[in-house]
């Protein structure tokens, strides 16, 4: 029975971690319908076992408990089939947490009757190292002191977070669970409200969101669903605040809100695209802006500021960028980027890509790599953002505002020192 247990264990979580497919529920209920049944009978030949040998006395409580739990995130991921709501590979992974909690089976009843064998684990193995990394209201990495958030995870040796992630608000409230490779979001991403409650979920690929994704407002409840295509961001379906569908298959109209459900914004959507007026407000309720857009496309857009003056503009939002544009950085860094010393010649020189932020002043006010190579790399970039590059600032709206941009540092380019 053991034995029974052990095999069926190992093809449910399988199975859990597959996440199965709700393109093909037919196929996925069927096999988890299956998995459902044999539980059950292990649960019955659990309760037919009168006595058990002195060796499993105390596994058998422990194999009730995992059985209930095993049941019960087979009964999420059937949810999740059926509707396609990710919230329910959230319980999923909630489950298996609590089955990773209990205290390790302690005689796995192989034939040799020896211990569960501990994995010897790939070539392919990434080591890490367990960290928490303080981060202000911005999400830039701070001092304890001066935090809004907290993360805690692991990371790899040249500093990227690798593996399982959880982000905090500094009450303990979970803010964030997700997985990263290497440094690049991969999987799916849950993100919560400081009250507990779903912010928004979904799935990244390769650090893009991709597919559905599902918000809330402040208070958990569904706000809109948008899709992510090859054609860009799509609205699917949207709610107000009483709960009633504003928005079908990508037509009719959607509001948005600030905490206590005063507008923020609102307007029409047309086959997932905004389309007409769009009419936004200030936190107090004064005018913000008036836009018109045309199958999701800008035409024209109209803003105030607090002190009643007007902008005008065609684009939402216009990053920073180096004077001169792009081809002005480039010869900045081939004149001024220095190649580490001491690295080995069998080193692939890389590509660095550096996320910044630039005031309305146009002063970097913070710069960190979007993913660390290693070998001094990031910290010879980062010598050529100490200087105080003065960038033009970001517009938003057709207002000059604080905003975040990309730069990119080719070492391939760079003659190596000796």
């Amino acid at each position: 029975m053991f034995n029974s247990f052990i095999k069926n264990d190992m093809e449910t979580v399988e199975l859990l971690n597959s996440n199965s497919n709700p393109e093909n529920p037919t196929e996925s209920i069927a096999g988890i319908n299956e998995a459902s049944i044999i539980w059950n009978q292990n649960q019955k030949m659990l309760d037919l076992f009168k006595q058990a040998p002195d060796k499993l006395t105390q596994d058998v409580p422990l194999l009730r408990q995992i059985f209930h739990l095993r049941e019960k995130g087979l009964k999420h991921l059937k949810q999740y089939v059926i509707t396609g709501d990710l919230a329910f590979i959230d319980s999923v992974g909630s489950t298996n947490l609590k089955i990773k909690e209990l205290p390790p089976i302690k005689y796995w009843l192989y034939f040799d009757e020896n211990p569960k064998p501990e994995s010897s684990g790939g070539n392919d193995t990434i080591e890490t190292t367990p960290v928490t990394i303080w981060y202000d209201s911005l999400w830039q990495v701070t001092t304890k002191n001066s935090a809004a958030f907290y993360r805690e995870g692991t990371m790899d040796y040249a500093g990227n977070a690798h593996g399982a992630v959880e982000d905090y608000f500094l009450n303990g409230t979970l803010q964030m669970k997700g997985f990263y490779n290497r440094g690049i979001k991969d999987g799916h991403f849950f993100y919560y409200n400081e009250n507990g409650t779903y912010s928004s979920y979904g799935l990244y690929i390769n650090d893009d969101p991709s597919g559905t994704w599902r918000f809330f407002d402040q208070t958990g409840m569904k706000s809109y669903d948008m899709a992510y295509t090859r054609e860009g961001p799509r609205y699917l379906d949207g709610w107000n605040k009483d709960g009633v569908q504003t928005l079908t298959g990508g037509n009719g109209y959607l509001i948005f809100y600030y905490p206590g459900y005063v507008v923020s914004d609102s307007g029409g959507v047309s086959f997932g695209m905004k389309h007409g007026v769009w009419i936004g407000y200030h936190a107090d309720k004064s005018p913000y802006y008036r836009e018109w857009y045309e199958n999701g496309i800008l035409k024209k857009g109209k803003s105030r500021d607090a002190t009643n003056a007007f902008f005008l503009y065609d684009k939402i939002y216009l990053e920073p960028r180096f004077p001169n544009g792009k081809e002005a950085w480039m010869e900045y860094v081939k004149n001024n980027l220095k190649y580490p010393e001491n690295v080995s010649d069998s080193i692939i020189p890389p590509t660095i890509f550096y996320h910044l932020t630039v005031n309305e002043k146009g002063i970097i006010t913070y710069a960190e790599p979007v993913r660390r190579f290693g070998f001094g790399f990031e910290k010879e970039a980062g010598k050529l953002l100490n200087e105080r590059l003065i960038f033009e600032p970001a517009y938003y709206r057709g207002q000059i505002d604080r905003g975040q941009t990309y730069v990119v540092f080719d070492f391939s380019s760079i003659k190596k020192t000796k």
